[in-house]
């Protein structure tokens, strides 16, 4: 072995084996290297103390990971060093050592045992989704077992206290609680035990002998003060509540604990109000506020404890059943296989002896991710740890949400160091990976007391430079720091939120674009981020700019495009009567078949002329039963070929065949590939969710059917990683998360939209898990406190000299209120941490540049309160470098010092409003632009090919009706393409919200006439199903609720005779009602709260009062405009639609048309909405106008979306329209059907 090699840490921890040794290991240190030569060094004659090899064979070393990738690196490199070194036969033993996770160890023990231990040796690893499914299960079982029927008084209790099941816009629910609670137990090997009341504490008559005593203590001190209305106020309702404490303490019976709360609510929170001044009052009046506040809170947990109590039994039982349900399935999950591994070494004495003096070695990599339950078990394949090995970083622990805990890192270190001479504890701190500049900006970051502070370990380089072989060719620093703030705007303006993240995104794509103008290549660089809600914005900026990028890493497999197609092709070839997953199969990119073919589906043609709705199912599989035809468009023809073939297929095939074929057969695969890198990644997710599927028919023992049955809920449960393909030497940007990007590196890095993940709450029921001991406290439910005693409670904060030892006082305070309070702080600070270190991770990635993008919020007299703990942090690390950590960063563009060669490029870009309500942006330059004016070209529309093999069978006639001389604005929508902004003459204003549930589609398909035998739904459904919007279940069902409330409103009004009606606006649709109505849509139980939340925000928004505020209102009110027969003998075509609600004033001058959206895209900004309507609002308004209406507004209202800064407000996107646009709207809706007739 040549060790030659090794620097000098290195060969320490290489040769050190007789020890326990406990290394850190900094980024890009070569520990994997270094972990790999120990394990051949051990098995080379010299290594032990007789001259001999340390270990006989590899069989007696053990080395652990933490994933099943790392540890097949593991194994290649050790085959290739034991062949290097003469050691072939050893090498050839590789593949079957214990070189593997620690699940796959403990695995392997309980197979190797499993007849002692009780076990079915043939056990499966359950997955991630089925266990999810399987605890989803335990808990509704149990759920529906109490709802039908319990005899137990604390039970029902519980139900009364908090609702039973979750709503999906959170809250503290008993399904929620009761989730919380199993999953904390069933992932310790301790069950129930580990899950500790932190609410624990005094008994109600207790804190009221301490709130009596309290009192006692302040009103001795109100005598001297000055006479004032707030002090005779105050002592009023002291020497009130002292009286009722007395009388309450004197004769405790039953209800006294709710009176107590009462009285708690009435005690006068003492205050600076009066008594100021040197005196007695106003030197306790704070320790006494704080002494009020702890009583409070102490008593509101004291009221939910027997709520909590009943909560552990029914996590009790839902363990049970969560257990039975694996037991069934003959399989075990990760926390089962180190359970029943620890306790077979524990109580199994002769497999305890077998394992005790197995290894010579045990060997711990990536330790910083390791959790208490696995270094118990290590301990005792270690000997106690005499022959442990571990080796990690704990600035590089980032998985605390899958369980692991830094705190377990770090007291081994500290019980290493503790032994002294008797254990070896090395650093290696010599990074191979990144240039000099990179390494010195880290240092600057956090080194910071801020940051990691005294604890961080600085890394050197080490690297050759004159080895790399694609070096810096960039002119600009190789460190650039920008900063995107979004200013204040005027009352009145707003600015999304999802332009600072575009904004972002482009001055990263400007970067790269210059760097690959200057020599590197699109491969060279990634992008990564925090979290990937927005990723789908940096893609399009990249894009935008020329790059082909990749989405390829993250947990968004179950929420790509290419994944739900799959998903619904499943539902749709399981039962093809399934409307909703046939509709989101046949308009996906699978088929993409257009709007017109779906109205000719959802239309049927009657002998007599007329024309009514049928089932999209059946106008689509009634396409089979006909011959060959003409009449119906290529795509129509070809998708009900591929989908019938596929039909027939999952009878007699694998599920895996049947969805293969339809991948390939409709083409898909083969204009995926023909796409490029972003083809290939999203063939990467098709094929896998193919694999899903088939992986679930494998594990299940089910067929199509029962895959399409729990596929849905399975896939977004796995949180999977997108899939992939080979891209081979692809040129083009990755975009990924920090913790897909853990173990890689790449040239050029650039970081956004770290640390700003969700902030932890102070809602009802709080956890944290600390050593493996879940503590979990819980309070009433807000709505049944008196306000002001929640006012009060809230008001209590932990001293200043225990918030450094939260963990502690969560553990061992003997005060409910301390532990509540310390669990907040605990995870507060661990959020915190854990951002750090994922920043940390990040930034380590580069091998020669790094671009840092941060945000920040109203800071236009810099003030650093307003940055984000993470962002506020860096500032703080970097300016404090330059002299000054309480200075903010520049303005404009400028350069900061950070220690290395030359200072850092920096660039704060400012968005902003202008007068006319427009988002500007300025640059580092001073220059400024109004945002979207520069936009990049996207590129040219793809060709939608189908393969050539056509359809065997097809319809003999023309499918639907023809309806010749008809247009509505779907059809029209077809024939114009982008629509110019300027025609029409709308002026338009928008009102910014947030994103929805999913990605329906904003087009609309006007109705034709409805069937009067199909009874009121039936007649709603004829409409709606011919709507794109409304083909969607929750579309559907809201457009009749909401047709509904305008007929309910108008009846009202009709009897009334009043203006009192309009000022109350429309009536929300009854509980009843809304669940009838989604039934008969067949809206799912999961989507109902969509319903009922569209319901509520629709129904009560100033919206809806404006609409409603003048007469002549209808909904689903129809229009018919002749069109054409001009002098220049163009042929007569009518304008036929229906606006979903139209109000208008008796005398004409206005109208008002409101037009329903559900759904939303994710990142839509506001005139990408404006745009997209706009035809729509043009023909609506067109129809008003030709009706002698002088001025138009048409409204657009996504009903699932709420204002940004009025939450119970929808988002709008508002046109008007007056009488001087008519001509043009007409001459624009002629050109554009013109396109018809001359296409």
């Amino acid at each position: 072995m040549n060790k030659d090699a090794f620097n000098p840490d290195q060969r320490v921890c290489v040769e050190t084996l007789d020890a326990p040794l406990f290394v850190a290991a900094g980024a890009g240190s070569g520990k994997t290297f270094t972990l790999t030569q120990r394990i051949a060094w051990a098995l080379l004659d010299g290594s032990g103390p007789d001259g001999g090899p340390f270990a006989s064979s590899i069989d007696e070393i053990m080395a652990i990971t933490f994933t099943d990738k790392a540890a097949s690196e593991i194994k290649a490199r050790v085959k290739s060093t034991l062949r290097a070194e003469g050691l072939a036969e050893e090498s050839l033993k590789v593949d079957s050592a214990w070189i593997s996770t620690i699940h796959g160890a403990c695995a392997r023990i309980l197979r190797e045992h499993a007849l002692e231990l009780g076990i079915d040796p043939d056990f499966q690893m359950a997955s991630d989704g089925f266990v999810a499914d399987a605890l989803a299960q335990a808990v509704e079982e149990v759920l529906i077992g109490y709802e039908e029927g319990s005899a137990d008084g604390s039970v029902d209790a519980l139900f009364a206290a908090y609702p039973p099941r979750s709503t999906g816009h959170g809250g503290t629910s008993v399904e929620d609680m009761l989730m919380d609670i199993a999953q904390a137990a069933a992932e310790s090997p301790a069950g129930m035990d580990s899950v500790v009341d932190a609410g624990a504490g005094p008994a109600p008559v207790v804190l009221a002998q301490q709130a009596l005593d309290l009192a006692r203590t302040i009103a001795p001190s109100l005598a001297g003060l000055n006479d004032s209305s707030s002090k005779r106020e105050f002592e009023a309702a002291l020497h009130g509540c002292e009286q009722e404490l007395d009388e309450l303490l004197s004769s405790w019976s039953e209800g006294a604990d709710e009176r107590f709360l009462g009285i708690l609510g009435a005690f006068p929170m003492p205050k600076r109000t009066f008594g100021k001044g040197d005196n007695p009052y106003a030197a306790h009046v704070g320790e006494w506020a704080q002494e009020l506040a702890e009583i409070c809170l102490n008593a509101l947990q004291a009221s939910a404890r027997i709520h909590f109590a009943t909560l552990r039994g029914l996590a009790s039982d839902v363990l049970a059943a969560f257990e039975r349900i694996k037991r069934e399935a003959c399989v075990l999950d990760n926390t089962d296989l180190v359970t029943k591994a620890h306790r077979a070494l524990e109580d199994h004495p002769a497999i305890a002896r077998e394992y005790a003096h197995a290894f010579r070695l045990v060997m711990i990599d990536e330790f910083q991710d390791t959790d208490q339950m696995g270094i118990d078990m290590v301990m005792r394949l270690s000997g106690g740890g005499a022959r442990l090995c571990t080796v990690g970083d704990a600035q590089q622990s980032i998985y605390r949400f899958r369980g692991a805990d830094v705190g377990v890192f770090r007291a081994h270190e500290a019980r290493m160091r503790a032994l002294g001479d008797a254990a070896m504890v090395r650093t290696l701190d010599t990074n191979y990976r990144s240039n000099a500049d990179v390494l010195s900006f880290v240092d600057c970051l956090f080194s910071g007391r801020a940051m990691f502070g005294a604890s961080f370990m600085s890394l050197r380089p080490g690297r050759d430079e004159s080895r790399i072989d694609a070096p810096y060719r960039g002119s600009a620093s190789r460190i650039q720091v920008v900063l995107v703030q979004r200013s204040k705007p005027p009352k009145g303006s707003s600015i999304d939120s999802s332009c600072k993240t575009a904004v972002a995104a482009d001055a990263i794509a400007r970067r790269f674009e210059r760097l690959r103008a200057e020599g590197h290549r699109a491969r060279d660089m990634i992008v990564l981020l925090g979290r990937m809600t927005n990723a789908d914005a940096f893609a399009r900026a990249l894009r935008g700019r020329g790059f082909e990028c990749v989405i390829a890493g993250g947990s968004l497999f179950g929420e790509a495009p290419e994944t739900r197609a799959v998903v619904s092709l499943v539902r749709a070839i399981a039962n093809p009567n399934d409307e909703v997953a046939l509709l989101d199969t046949l308009e996906s990119d699978l088929f993409a078949v257009g709007d017109d073919d779906i109205l000719s589906l959802v239309t049927e043609c009657r002998e007599d002329g007329s024309i009514a709705r049928r089932a999209l199912a059946r106008g689509f599989w009634d396409l089979l039963d006909r011959e060959p035809t003409v009449g119906i468009s290529q795509g129509l023809a070809h998708a009900a070929s591929v989908l019938d073939a596929c039909c027939c297929m999952a009878r007699t095939s694998t599920v895996e065949d049947a969805l293969l074929h339809a991948l390939a057969a409709s083409g898909w695969l083969a204009r995926l590939e023909s796409q490029g890198a972003e083809g290939i990644a999203r063939a990467g997710n098709a094929l896998k969710a193919v694999r899903f599927a088939a992986g679930l028919a494998a594990e299940l023992g089910c067929g199509i059917a029962g895959v399409a049955s729990a596929m849905p809920d399975r896939i977004v449960r796995a949180k999977e990683a997108p899939g992939a393909l080979s891209a081979g030497e692809g040129d083009f940007v990755r975009i990924m998360t920090v913790h897909s990007s853990k173990g890689l590196e790449f040239p050029i890095v650039a970081v956004a939209e770290i640390g700003k993940g969700k902030e932890p709450t102070n809602e009802a029921f709080l956890s944290t898990r600390i050593k493996g001991v879940t503590y979990a406290t819980l309070l009433p439910r807000s709505a049944f406190l008196p306000k002001e005693l929640k006012k009060k409670a809230d008001a209590f904060v932990l001293p200043e000299d225990v918030r450094a030892d939260v963990d502690r006082l969560v553990a061992s305070s003997e005060s409910p209120a301390s532990r509540r309070r310390a669990i907040v702080a605990y995870e507060t600070e661990q959020v915190r941490q854990e951002a750090q270190r994922l920043m940390y991770v990040a930034l380590t990635r580069a091998s020669e540049a790094l671009v840092l993008v941060m945000d920040v919020d109203d800071n236009a007299a810099h003030d650093i309160r307003a940055y984000a703990p993470l962002d506020g942090a860096i500032r703080n690390s970097i300016m404090g470098f330059g002299g000054d950590s309480l200075a903010d960063f520049p303005s404009g563009a400028s350069t900061l010092p950070y220690g290395g060669s030359e200072d850092a490029a920096f660039e704060r870009i400012v968005i902003g409003v202008n007068d006319e309500g427009g988002v500007i942006v300025t640059g580092g330059d001073g220059e400024a632009c109004r945002w979207g004016d520069a936009d990049a070209d996207e590129g040219e529309k793809r060709v939608f090919a189908i393969p050539e093999a056509m359809p065997s069978r097809m319809p003999s006639v023309p499918f639907g009706p023809e309806r010749e001389g008809f247009e509505s604005y779907t059809s029209l929508s077809s024939l114009a393409g982008a629509l110019d902004a300027n025609k029409g003459g709308a002026s338009a204003t928008a009102r910014e919200g947030v994103p929805s549930f999913d990605e329906a589609s904003e087009a609309g398909i006007d109705p034709f006439a409805d069937d009067a035998e199909e009874g009121a739904f039936g007649r709603a459904g004829a409409a709606f199903a011919l709507d794109e919007d409304r083909a969607t279940d929750v579309g559907a069902a809201f457009h009749a609720l909401a047709q509904w409330s305008v007929e309910e409103f108008g009846s009202k009004l009709s009897s009334c005779r009043c203006d009192a009606s309009r000022r109350e606006g429309l009536p929300l649709p009854p509980p009843d009602r809304i669940a009838a109505t989604a039934q008969a849509f067949g809206v799912s139980s999961s989507a109902a709260p969509r319903l009922e939340a569209a319901c509520l925000r629709w129904t009560g928004s100033a919206c809806a009062r404006e609409a409603i505020a003048w007469p002549n209102l209808h909904a689903e009110y129809p229009f018919f405009i002749p069109m054409g027969a001009s002098s220049d003998g163009s042929e007569e075509w009518v304008l036929e639609g229906s606006m979903d609600l139209f109000s208008g004033e008796e005398d004409g001058s206005c109208a008002r048309i409101v037009d329903y959206k559900t759904g939303g895209r994710f990142d839509d900004a506001p005139e990408d909405i404006l745009e997209r309507h706009r035809l729509q609002a043009t023909c609506y308004a067109f129809a008003a106008l030709s009706s002698g209406y002088d001025r138009v507004e048409a409204t657009f209202v996504y009903v699932e979306q709420s204002d940004w800064h009025r939450e119970r407000e929808p988002r709008c996107v508002v046109y008007s329209f007056d009488a001087a646009d008519l001509d043009g709207m007409r001459d624009l809706l002629e050109a554009i059907h013109a396109r018809r007739v001359c296409p």
